[in-house]
């Protein structure tokens, strides 16, 4: 359920919630599917696997946001609590563990776009041989983002207007964290090794 590009020697991942809808609209001439990113990186070693990560907890919170959308939250059965949605994280998660992921099984959509995040994206739809290829691109570094793209796009991004970004509106509370709901997100988080610190993590959200 992840978004892939290749181009040349380079394969991009782009998971749900960490920039995959704007990955999709800027690279959408290189776009690819998980297997044909498997069998090209099969054929070709020297292809340089990127990934796009994001900061864990405004991950986590964004998840939760947009299952709450009206769209989404009947379907979904989208909690209103925040510390009922971690649950139900926790809980999915546990059985996930215990199926273990059962080779390329993508996840559930409510999965996969409220806990799953980079590194079981990685792991599940390329392998966990590619884990230690992964060079990590950070959503929030702009710069370097920009940069990654214009390496795809011969360094001819489109204009901005015309870039789509999955947001959520401000109709949809940010949750208050808890004790509870940090214990969960530290439990689920298995990125820190991407570039962040979950404590940070967490202050910079309660400090926003």
């Amino acid at each position: 359920m992840a978004t892939f590009f290749y181009r040349r020697n380079l394969i991009l991942v782009a998971p749900n919630k960490i920039g995959s809808m704007a990955s999709e609209t800027i690279l959408d001439k290189v776009l690819i599917d998980a297997w044909h990113a498997r069998a090209i990186l099969q054929n070709d070693p020297k292809v340089n696997v990127l990934c796009l990560t994001r900061d864990p907890v405004s991950f986590f919170v964004s998840g939760y946001r947009y299952l709450r959308r009206p769209e989404l939250e009947k379907q979904y059965h989208s909690n209103r609590i925040f510390d009922w949605h971690m649950e139900a994280c926790l809980e999915n998660y546990k059985e996930f563990q215990k199926d273990g992921y059962n080779g390329y099984r993508p996840p559930h959509y409510f999965d996969a776009h409220s806990w799953w995040g980079p590194i079981r994206t990685v792991e599940n739809e390329l392998g966990k041989e590619y884990i230690n290829r992964v060079k990590w691109i950070r959503i929030e570094d702009s710069y370097r983002v920009k940069r990654m793209y214009m390496r795809f796009l011969s360094n001819e991004l489109p204009p901005q207007e015309k870039i789509v970004l999955n947001s959520t509106g401000d109709d949809v509370p940010y949750p208050t964290l808890t004790n509870n709901s940090i214990r969960i997100m530290k439990t689920l988080c298995d990125w820190e090794n991407t570039g962040y610190n979950f404590r940070k993590s967490v202050w910079k959200y309660q400090h926003r």
